[in-house]
């Protein structure tokens, strides 16, 4: 039975088989939590474009990822969202929520510096000196849609980060401020990402990347359709309120986040 969009809040996933992808260090009661990290609670999975969910096919009804989408390839999301259809129940319902892109491109227009505080570069930027990249607004916004380390950095994801080193690197590719505004007017987030993440492969230095990838709403919501995904919600505030009780952290960085909330058609 397709889920009535008035009647979801009511919808009851308490005694439902619930998956969260990319969850990071996430230990929640009645839900799987996938991750390549060690972490308790967490089932540890490597995702790559050979990708495949230890579940059986209809199996899951909500899937729910946050945050994760813009740190992998378009390979390995295309693989994800193959699992997703193949391990969903028949309606079974996807929330995903990944950096407002669009929004950060409409600060950037209107020269709305503060909107990248706060956003996680401030960690980083200390490593900037290394390749000589200056805290620039340009710099933090690339590194919004394309960010990656090099071996003498560490590693982001598990903390265990070289301080003290100072080839250490973990920021956008090296572009000059003409360069990175040129990018910025094509203002197709997919389209930016791919662009700065073709820059960044051109460090010999480059160990994995942080960001590579990013959509507008259009870009999100063509590619899900292509796998039978249906858009039903993509309001923050009502998504938020019909998952306060199912996902513990739906509102979590709500501010800068965008979401969606897609049907799995079958």
């Amino acid at each position: 039975m397709v889920i009535n969009h008035q009647n979801l809040i009511n919808y009851n996933f308490v005694e439902k088989q619930k998956l969260n992808i990319g969850s990071g260090q996430r230990n929640w009661v009645n839900w799987l939590c996938y991750d390549e990290l060690d972490a308790k609670g967490v089932t540890k999975i490597k995702f790559d474009e050979n990708i495949k969910f230890p579940l059986k096919d209809n199996s899951i009804s909500l899937f729910y990822s946050s945050h994760f989408f813009e740190h992998v390839s378009d390979e390995v999301v295309r693989r994800i969202l193959s699992e997703i259809k193949r391990t969903g129940t028949p309606n079974a319902l996807f929330v995903l929520k990944i950096p407002d892109f669009s929004w950060f491109l409409e600060q950037y227009r209107f020269s709305i510096k503060e909107s990248m505080n706060d956003k996680g570069t401030e960690y980083v930027i200390w490593s900037w000196a290394s390749k000589d990249i200056q805290d620039t607004f340009e710099n933090r916004l690339a590194m919004m849609f394309c960010g990656y380390w090099n071996k003498e950095f560490g590693d982001h994801f598990s903390g265990r980060i070289n301080f003290n080193s100072k080839k250490a690197f973990h920021g956008p590719p090296k572009l000059s401020s003409f360069e990175l505004k040129e990018i910025f007017l094509l203002n197709k987030p997919h389209e930016i990402a791919r662009n700065l993440v073709s820059h960044a492969f051109k460090d010999p230095d480059l160990k994995t990347f942080n960001h590579r990838n990013a959509w507008s709403e259009n870009e999100i919501t063509k590619l899900l359709s292509e796998f039978g995904f249906k858009t039903i919600d993509n309001c923050k505030q009502s998504i938020c309120d019909k998952f306060i009780e199912t996902i513990p952290d739906i509102e979590n960085i709500r501010d800068w986040s965008a979401y969606y909330l897609f049907q799995i058609a079958k």
